[in-house]
């Protein structure tokens, strides 16, 4: 494929803020978690509840993880990042205003489903900033993959006579046909390069 002779940088701006980011989240529920059990405590919360208060944002996070990944895929990442984003900075103050039992219930599990959808919303994004250009692997980027298929769609007949019909003409299809296509061309010019220098090393003995 053709690539741009300037060569991306891996760790970007970009890269740096969203790792921040997920760093203040995971932060944010480090804290709540290690002192949950005792602001609990101070309004008067059950020891039964009072164990399982800890536990109960990870387990609203791992149900929320199938609906997380999903609105990762179909909904506007940058959007979601921020509301998200905003969402855990307003679930903080609430916990201060959590003063019964089921407030603080509602709140914890509220958290749960919002840092789901905050850390895997991020983690695609650090994921397209490492994966993407900048590494020079494949893109995991729609968007990235539309503009690669767009600037080699001269080799998509040369793809479609060497593998057939494509089924998946998507744009990210496009582009790993186009490349796993470019790597065999390349095997066979690395390998008629060795066969040549072993034939002229032959001739030369």
């Amino acid at each position: 494929m053709k690539e741009d002779n300037k060569k991306e940088k891996l760790i970007t701006l970009s890269y740096i803020i969203l790792c921040f980011a997920y760093f203040a989240a995971q932060f944010g529920y480090s804290m709540s978690s290690s002192n949950i059990s005792k602001y609990a405590r101070s309004i008067g919360v059950g020891d039964y509840i009072m164990g399982i208060l800890p536990g109960l944002m990870s387990f609203a996070a791992l149900l929320s993880r199938p609906l997380a990944g999903w609105i990762s895929d179909h909904v506007d990442r940058k959007k979601m990042m921020l509301v998200s984003l905003l969402s855990l900075a307003v679930i903080f103050v609430a916990y201060r205003f959590s003063t019964n039992t089921p407030m603080l219930l509602a709140v914890r599990i509220i958290h749960g489903v919002v840092f789901a959808v905050f850390s895997t919303v991020n983690m695609a994004f650090i994921a397209d900033a490492v994966t993407g250009n900048g590494s020079g692997s494949y893109t995991f980027n729609t968007w990235q993959a539309e503009e690669n298929v767009c600037h080699n769609t001269d080799l998509i007949a040369e793809v479609q006579a060497e593998f057939g019909e494509l089924k998946n003409t998507s744009a990210e299809a496009l582009d790993v046909s186009i490349r796993c296509w470019m790597l065999g061309q390349v095997f066979d010019e690395v390998l008629q390069e060795v066969c040549d220098e072993m034939r002229a090393a032959a001739v030369g003995e």
